[in-house]
C-alpha cells in the first residue's frame, strides 16, 4: 500500500497536494481495515449460517439435542475459587531465605514471593489420603432459570499407574456425593441452587478416601477446581470473537502500513514478518520478566533474567510492556472453548486494538512517512 506505490511513482502526485502524511496512512488504514472487515464478515456470516443449517431441529435424537444445547451450542462463564491467603507463610520463607548466605541471588524479591506463592498455594491443594480441604466460590448474579452452574475439576496424582480416586464431594449443604475418577480426566457435577448461598457464594469440599498405601492427589490452582456458569445460545459470543478478530485485523494492516512507511518492499515485509513473530512470542517474554527466569535447563539449572546485559533487559522489559496488554485477547481460543467473552472485554480490546496500538503505529507511521524521500531519481 505505500512501499510499492512509492517504489511505482504512485504516490508523488498525492504528495504534491495538500494533503498530510498522516492523512494518506489514516485513508489506507481505513481503506485495508474496511476491506478486511467485509471479508471478515461474509466469512463469519457463512460459518454461522452452516453451522445454524447443520443443526436444525428435528435432525438429532433427543438426547443429542439435550448435550448440543447443554454442552455444545451454550457459554461458559469460570468462576475459580477464592485465592488461598499463604502470606504469612511466604514472608516465614522470605525470612529464611535472607538468612541463607548461600542463596542464589538471580531473582529479586518480589519475583521470589511470586514464585513462592504460586509454590504453597499448590501445596494447599495436595490432599493425601484422607486429607480433605474446602474452597470458597463467588458468583457475580443469581443464576436465571435457563442457566446452569456446574463443578468441573481435575487433578493429578502422585503415582504414575493413573488409578482411579475416591473422592467425596459436599457442596454447599446438600448430602455428600463420592466420585471414582482417573488423574487427568476432568469430572462435572451438577450444583443445585439450593448450595448457593445468600451472599452468592458456593462452599465446596472434597476428601481423599484413599487408603494411606495409595495416591496423594493434586488440585491445581486455577485449573484443578472452578464452577462454570452455562447459559444457552452462542450467536451473542460469536458475534463479540468475530469483533475482536476485526480488532487484531486492523492492528495488522496498521503494522503493514507503518512497516511500509519506513522501508521498501522487500524490507518492510521482513520487519512486519519479525514483528508478528515477536507478538507469538509476547507469552514467553512476559513470562520471563515477570518470573525473573530466562531459562531453566533439563537438569534443573536456572539461568536469571538478571543474568542478562542490561541493554538486553531494558529492551525485554519494554517488549513485555507493550506485548502484555495482547495477551488477555484470544476470541478464537474462548470461541473454541465456549468461554463467555463478556462485553467489557470486547470493547476494552477494541479500544487497544484499534485506538492505542493503531493509532501508536499511525503516529509512527506518519512521523517516519514525512520524512522519507519520495522523488529519488530512478532508472
Amino acid at each position: 500500500a505505500v512501499s510499492l506505490e512509492l517504489a511505482n511513482r504512485q504516490l508523488q502526485l498525492v504528495l504534491t497536494k495538500p494533503v498530510r502524511h498522516i492523512q494518506i496512512w489514516t485513508g489506507k488504514w481505513f481503506g485495508i481495515t474496511l476491506m478486511a472487515g467485509t471479508l471478515l464478515a461474509v466469512a463469519g456470516g457463512i460459518v454461522g449460517l452452516m453451522l445454524f443449517l447443520r443443526f436444525l431441529p428435528g435432525r438429532l435424537g433427543p438426547g443429542d439435542e439435550r448435550v448440543l444445547r447443554e454442552e455444545v451450542l451454550a457459554t461458559r462463564q469460570t468462576l475459580l475459587p477464592e485465592p488461598d491467603d499463604v502470606s504469612v507463610a511466604v514472608q516465614k520463607e522470605l525470612d529464611a531465605r535472607g538468612k541463607n548466605a548461600d542463596a542464589p541471588d538471580i531473582l529479586s524479591e518480589p519475583q521470589v514471593r511470586s514464585i513462592l506463592t504460586q509454590n504453597l498455594r499448590r501445596n494447599a491443594g495436595t490432599l493425601a489420603a484422607g486429607q480433605a480441604r474446602s474452597w470458597r466460590i463467588r458468583l457475580p448474579r443469581k443464576p436465571r432459570a435457563d442457566e446452569i452452574l456446574l463443578l468441573r475439576f481435575v487433578f493429578a496424582s502422585s503415582r504414575p499407574e493413573r488409578l482411579p480416586v475416591r473422592i467425596t464431594w459436599q457442596i454447599g449443604a446438600e448430602s455428600p456425593r463420592d466420585t471414582t475418577r482417573q488423574p487427568g480426566i476432568e469430572g462435572v457435577l451438577t450444583i443445585p441452587a439450593a448450595a448457593i448461598a445468600d451472599d452468592l457464594s458456593v462452599t465446596v469440599r472434597a476428601a481423599n478416601q484413599q487408603d494411606a498405601t495409595t495416591s496423594t492427589i493434586i488440585f491445581e490452582p486455577g485449573s484443578g477446581i472452578r464452577l462454570t456458569l452455562q447459559s444457552p445460545g452462542i450467536a451473542a459470543n460469536y458475534l463479540r470473537a468475530l469483533l475482536l478478530i476485526f480488532g487484531n485485523l486492523a492492528l495488522l494492516a496498521a503494522l503493514g502500513l507503518t512497516a511500509g512507511c519506513l522501508f521498501s518492499m522487500p524490507t518492510a515485509s521482513f520487519l512486519a514478518i519479525f514483528c508478528l513473530l515477536i507478538m507469538a512470542m509476547g507469552g514467553y517474554i512476559t513470562d520471563m520478566v515477570q518470573s525473573g527466569i530466562a531459562v531453566e535447563t533439563h537438569v534443573g539449572e536456572l539461568v536469571g533474567f538478571s543474568q542478562y546485559p542490561a541493554p538486553v533487559q531494558w529492551v525485554f522489559t519494554g517488549l513485555a510492556l507493550f506485548l502484555q496488554p495482547l495477551q488477555e485477547f484470544n476470541p478464537v481460543q474462548r470461541l473454541a472453548e465456549n468461554e463467555l467473552i463478556p462485553w467489557s472485554l470486547t470493547v476494552r480490546g477494541l479500544a487497544m486494538y484499534l485506538v492505542v496500538y493503531s493509532g501508536l503505529l499511525g503516529i509512527a507511521g506518519g512521523f517516519f512517512f514525512k520524512r522519507r524521500e519520495a522523488a529519488l531519481p530512478g532508472r
